[in-house]
């Protein structure tokens, strides 16, 4: 039985004002990650990662990360044998990150956002060079996500 989704659309990624094309999405995360864990907790709030229209940001008050964006494309139907769920917390994204960027037995990574009940999807698909993107109840917008969270934009 075949895991991997259909890849129906090109992801750019940006990351601390580069773009990367989707065929680099592996070097994109490890950068990321890279500058993450090169930078004081205090300042990672400035350091997200824009995944096509979805956006995954360090919020440095709540030491957590939000999720804010949309996504047209479905998750496979069937989790493989070999997925990843993580929750919000820092070092559990960032690992869960590196873990799925890292291990090619890894083909899914779902990251809980129980804070507002979102759900951040990764997969691999069929050619090494793509993999999708999915969310679900995710808020659309920064101040949306923060306004679920009774934070005001100003904090």
């Amino acid at each position: 039985m075949d895991i991997y989704a259909v890849h129906e659309s090109t992801h750019d990624i940006h990351v601390a004002g580069i773009t990367y094309s989707e065929s680099r999405w592996r070097e994109a995360f490890l950068r990321y990650l890279d500058l993450v864990w090169r930078t004081s907790t205090d300042s990672k709030c400035a350091l997200g990662i824009r995944i096509a229209g979805v956006v995954l940001i360090f919020h440095s008050e709540l030491s957590a990360y939000l999720i804010y964006g949309r996504s047209n494309e479905q998750a496979p139907r069937t989790l493989p044998s070999a997925f990843l769920t993580v929750n919000s917390h820092p070092s559990a994204v960032e690992q869960g990150l590196a873990r799925f960027v890292k291990s090619e037995a890894i083909t899914f990574l779902l990251i809980h956002f129980r804070e507002y009940d979102a759900t951040l999807q990764l997969w691999k698909c069929a050619r090494r060079t793509q993999f999708g993107i999915g969310v679900v109840n995710a808020p659309h917008t920064y101040s949306e996500s923060l306004l679920q969270l009774g934070i005001t934009h100003n904090s």
